[in-house]
């Protein structure tokens, strides 16, 4: 191990879902968002510097010297200690590693790459359930932040950006102006740049930057940008220069370096720099004091690096375990074609298709393939901070009704899809268990969303044919298919809003969904866009049959399952009242 061995007095910190997921792409993500109460919630995003990994950037007690990026950031130990200055906000963490472990890099390749870093933004701060989004950018981290003010009109959510160290690429032609409408839009939005004179420092002989480069120059050029508009007051803190202006909401400290010593991480760890830049008011006199101070979380370093779970994968199952499908009966010879079902369908109101529907699945009126469920090997934290490691078995598409050449995937009303799920001794999707899905998935498809008539039976018909157009096109491995439509899940948004449908997923090629969880319509509602994915009622743990069910609220397995804690299924459906819809209620 690159770390020490002794144990952590970190002091015990509240239940948290801790996750990781890898994009499409390769951007790796780290999640760690205490459990909703009733406190205010904020989100921390903060992009790795260049050539360091999400662990490193977490960091740790380093037990040698070849462990230093360990040594240098400790996002998370700094992160605790704002917790416990900070009782009052509930603070999450994501922390972002590019591609390469370079933004600069990877972002300069990208030709959307401001559309990428907002809806990557925008994604974790619907799964945080995040009021507001603090952006924190070290190094070349600053590039994810300064694409994200290239994107347009930065968002009134986003409350806080903080270079930390990191505004090399900064460009007044293109970041001046938004920032300045988002600062005046809202007098508790802030700017924060920590930098160093950097202009003369050398390494091994040669100067760390260029004649025009460095961060201390690009502060500048943040000034001279502002100054126009804005007046600035600065007055000397120890060996740094701090400048502010309108009202304090811009706040730009440079340290000047008099002993022209490389500074460029030390702003960071050694100075306090996150836990500075995350006070709850850093215009306040002495926001910035702990820059001067030893470090200040040294207490909450972690013995060892954060526990990092495998990808998620399909597996074959154990040669000594046979794999479950769905129990259905046998295709019967006269059973109907798709096409002539919904023929028939058009004349029956909402609720009278659904229970054909249910009557045709359950009959065995499915395409074979669909009868077979993939295995997918999920790995996750628990609260206690250990891997754990699960196999669940999904259905490799959304339930269909017709023949293997003649078949239309289904939309049904969560209570319906709940309860042909439980027929088949199976469960609905959660959104954690949908975003696994999609990245394992062998096929992805691209979204094709449609706007007109979406509760017709028309519109799902001309949905199944673009669906059909895009699968014959494919050279297709289909144990496995996304990019299909949204799927019903379970969530704890349904104990909040009983009554309601959740809706989540149909993401798009970057791994991103199209819709983030939402609880809005009710549960008879039903449009084209629905599809129904169902897990066997049984997953294995550690080689052992679970119920799907009691892993979900089991105090300690739950994040196999699901990011929003524990959730109680039973309660879910009594709450939620799941059942058909009368005859006659409309959609």
């Amino acid at each position: 191990s690159l770390c020490g061995n002794t144990a952590s007095d970190a002091t015990a910190q509240e239940t948290a879902a801790v996750w990781w997921r890898t994009l499409p792409d390769g951007c790796r993500l780290y999640v760690d968002s205490p459990l909703p109460d009733q406190r205010p919630r904020t989100l921390v995003i903060y992009a790795a510097p260049n050539g360091n990994s999400i662990e490193q950037t977490l960091g740790c007690q380093p037990v040698n010297d070849s462990a230093w990026r360990f040594d240098i950031q400790h996002a998370a130990a700094q992160i605790r200690r704002v917790r416990q200055l900070r009782p009052e906000v509930s603070l999450s963490l994501a922390v972002l590693e590019a591609p390469g472990r370079s933004w600069p890099a990877f972002l300069g390749k990208q030709p959307a790459a401001p559309r990428l870093v907002m809806r990557l933004v925008s994604y974790l701060r619907s799964q945080t359930e995040a009021a507001d989004v603090i952006m924190c950018g070290h190094s070349g981290g600053g590039a994810f932040l300064l694409r994200t003010i290239a994107a347009g009109t930065v968002p009134q959510w986003i409350r806080r950006f903080v270079f930390l160290d990191a505004s090399y690429s900064w460009d007044s032609s293109v970041h001046a102006s938004p920032i300045m409408q988002w600062l005046q839009a809202d007098p508790n939005n802030s700017l924060l740049s920590l930098a160093y004179d950097d202009r003369l420092v050398e390494l091994n002989g040669r100067r760390v930057v260029s004649d025009q480069g460095g961060t201390w120059r690009a502060t500048e050029r943040m000034q001279a940008a502002f100054s126009d508009y804005f007046p600035f007051k600065e007055h000397s803190e120890g060996p740094f220069r701090r400048l502010s202006a309108l009202n304090g909401q811009i706040q730009l400290l440079l340290h000047t370096n008099p002993q022209n010593k490389i500074l460029h991480t030390a702003l960071v760890g050694d100075m306090n720099g996150l836990i500075c830049a995350l006070a709850a008011d850093p215009a306040l006199p002495d926001a910035w004091q702990k820059l001067q101070q030893p470090r200040d979380y040294s207490h909450l370093l972690s013995a060892q690096p954060v526990q990092v779970p495998p990808k998620p994968a399909i597996v074959d199952v154990p040669a000594d375990l046979s794999s479950p499908s769905l129990p259905l009966p046998p295709r019967s010879l006269q059973a109907h074609s798709a096409s002539q079902l919904f023929d028939s369908l058009s004349r029956l109101s909402p609720a009278e298709r659904e229970q054909v529907l249910l009557q045709e699945i359950q009959a065995g009126n499915v395409p074979e393939r669909l009868r077979q469920l993939t295995p997918v090997q999920m790995s996750a934290v628990s609260p206690q901070g250990s891997v754990l490691t699960a196999i669940c078995f999904a259905t490799h598409d959304c339930i269909a009704v017709g023949s293997p050449s003649d078949s239309i995937r289904v939309a049904l009303s969560v209570g319906a899809a709940d309860l042909l799920a439980r027929t088949l001794h199976c469960e609905l999707l959660t959104p954690s268990l949908s975003d696994n899905l999609r990245d394992v998935a062998t096929t992805v498809l691209q979204p094709q969303p449609l706007t007109e008539q979406r509760e017709s039976l028309a519109t799902l018909r001309q949905h199944e044919e673009l669906i059909r157009a895009q699968l014959l096109a494919a050279t297709t491995d289909e144990r496995l298919l996304a990019g299909l439509k949204k799927d019903l899940v379970i969530s704890r948004q349904l104990l909040k809003k009983p009554g309601r449908t959740a809706l989540y997923g149909w993401h798009e090629a970057d791994g991103l969904p199209i819709q983030p969880l939402y609880a809005g319509h009710s549960d008879s509602y039903v449009d084209y866009s629905h599809g129904v994915r169902l897990i066997y009622e049984k997953i294995l743990v550690d080689g052992q049959w679970k119920a799907a069910s009691e892993v979900l609220a089991d105090p300690v397995l739950w994040p196999l399952l699901s990011r929003e804690g524990p959730l109680d299924l039973r309660e879910i459906r009594r709450r939620s009242g799941w059942g058909l819809p009368q005859s006659g209620k409309s959609p």
